[in-house]
């Protein structure tokens, strides 16, 4: 009969926890947006581009499904997520080639927009970028390398030796490497060209690169990009610049870009969904060359290497894009130069994201301490419960629901969690840790039911985070600020149920017999 009732309880939770988000949606278009790795710009991506469908009429949870998932730089990931993304959605995004190219080889039929790409037709997407001719198309962030180079030579002008540095798998930076041979080589610039397999390799073949070459050029490389930091660390040790890439990377410690701005691409590609969305047919929406294109420095790697970037302008360039003949085709405009002051950073900056860190995973590490030090109870159900009341919280976003209530129901949904520990241990006589392995591995496929997939993003929702920030706070002070309060919060809670607790062990005290004896001789 125990039994019976622990696994009524366990279904009646699940049910209550899911139910949020099995609701109806068969009127909503269902959008699946699949990332190759993450990192700035790819991310800045995809925000312009939920922006923009937002402009288009088209909003999560209302109209539309977003269904985002994230590969995470890795190849084998890339077909299974892109078949789940195809079964279950109306049209996708590609954000980077490799992921245009896995959801494109499974699908004829489905419509899919790119991004992000840097050469849509040796990458096999489009026949042309004006006649895609098929169920693809999209953006592309071909960035005018002949600007790069330009620009080295401005800052730099008595380099005499370039290394490049790419991965090998990805056509993106293959094209791009074949052009910057051909602009360095008419600048009369030696190059010595390294490839790369992946992340595990940046280290090593920086390193070399940096001692036969006095600048390192890196093209719009997702894998090289993702590990970013890694070679601006060689970068500051050897006194070497990287240059290239990305604004994203310029903001990690690449001293200087001339490229696409990013989250403006992303924008640009949601123009192009809200047609397709609308009813236009793929092959009908021509393919787009990225329309705004900014010149970023960073001052603070500037200064660290002892580098004059004066002879940057920030004043915008009276030049059109004509030079560039992809850009030319469909942007005529005026190219944007942007000279962007990297904010400190230090040993303050280190200091404050630490703490914002620290106070938000103290909330499970003060549950992990009540159960195992004070209570003696070998419990693991927080390490379950914790993303639990996570997944809650982000469902209940997607769904419309205020952030301060989501979050309400996320710590509802923990405790019921807890509660269903609680009841094992102590109806059912369950060791606590093996009450504690049980729960923790339901929860896993709980968390899995309640979230819907593997990952969901929050981009282009309201959050408590957006919420302080709407205050004028910056996002990192915004998560200092909340992570304060809920701790806050949580010790409260623990010194009122305390202090309740020492009232009731008093009262139980006085009511004993022998208790009552001593005190009615000792008033005598």
């Amino acid at each position: 009969m125990k039994k019976f009732l622990v696994s009524m309880m366990a279904v009646i939770t699940a049910v209550l926890l899911v139910a949020c988000s099995n609701a109806s949606n068969k009127d909503l278009v269902h959008v699946g947006v699949l990332q190759y790795v993450e990192h700035p710009s790819l991310s800045a991506t995809r925000k312009g581009f939920i922006e923009e469908l937002k402009e288009e009429g088209y909003v999560d949870g209302k109209n539309i499904k977003i269904d985002y998932q994230n590969a995470q730089g890795d190849q084998s990931n890339l077909q299974t997520i892109s078949q789940s993304l195809i079964e279950d959605n109306d049209v996708m995004l590609a954000i980077a080639t490799p992921a245009a190219q896995s959801l494109s080889s499974l699908t004829k039929d489905k419509p899919i927009l790119f991004t992000a790409v840097t050469d849509p037709v040796s990458a096999k997407l489009v026949k042309s970028m004006d006649n895609v001719g098929g169920n693809v198309t999209g953006t592309s962030d071909m960035s005018p390398i002949n600007k790069q180079v330009e620009l080295l030579k401005k800052v730099l002008p008595n380099t005499k030796k370039v290394g490049i540095m790419y991965t090998t798998s990805e056509r993106n930076s293959e094209v791009q490497v074949e052009e910057a041979k051909k602009y360095f080589k008419e600048a009369g610039i030696e190059t010595v060209i390294k490839g790369i397999s992946s992340t595990n390799d940046i280290q090593d073949t920086a390193k070399s690169l940096m001692s036969q070459t006095e600048v390192i050029f890196i093209p719009t490389d997702n894998t090289i990009v993702s590990a970013i930091n890694t070679l601006v660390d060689l970068s500051k040790e050897t006194k070497v610049p990287v240059v290239g890439s990305d604004a994203g990377s310029v903001e990690k410690g690449v001293l200087f870009t001339y490229g696409t701005n990013y989250e403006a691409l992303g924008r640009q590609t949601g123009k192009l969904a809200g047609r397709v969305l609308r009813g236009e047919k793929v092959k009908d929406v021509d393919g787009e060359y990225p329309k705004t294109l900014n010149v970023v420095v960073n001052h603070d790697m500037a200064k660290e290497l002892g580098i004059d970037v004066s002879s940057i302008s920030d004043e915008e360039s009276k030049a059109s894009t004509q030079d560039d003949k992809p850009i030319a085709k469909k942007d005529k405009g005026v190219i944007k130069l942007k000279v962007n002051k990297s904010s400190k950073k230090g040993f303050s900056n280190v200091v404050l994201t630490a703490i914002s860190q620290g106070l938000l995973w103290a909330i499970m590490a003060i549950g992990v301490f009540i159960t195992f030090r004070i209570l003696d109870l070998a419990d693991l159900t927080a390490e379950g419960a914790f993303p639990l009341g996570a997944a809650t919280t982000t469902i209940m976003i997607i769904r419309g629901i205020n952030p301060i209530f989501a979050t309400l129901g996320g710590f509802v949904a923990g405790m019921l969690a807890g509660a269903v520990s609680g009841f094992m241990h102590t109806k059912m006589k369950i060791p606590a840790l093996l009450t504690g392995i049980i729960t923790l591995t339901g929860l896993y496929s709980v968390n899995l039911l309640v979230l819907g997939s593997a990952n969901v993003s929050l981009s282009g929702h309201n959050t408590l985070v957006t919420m302080v920030m709407d205050l004028g706070l910056s996002k990192l002070n915004g998560v200092i600020l909340l992570g304060l309060i809920f701790v806050s919060l949580v010790v409260l809670m623990l010194v009122v149920l305390i202090h309740r607790l020492d009232l009731l062990f008093v009262q139980q005290v006085i009511t004993l017999p022998w208790v009552k004896l001593m005190v009615s001789r000792l008033t005598v």
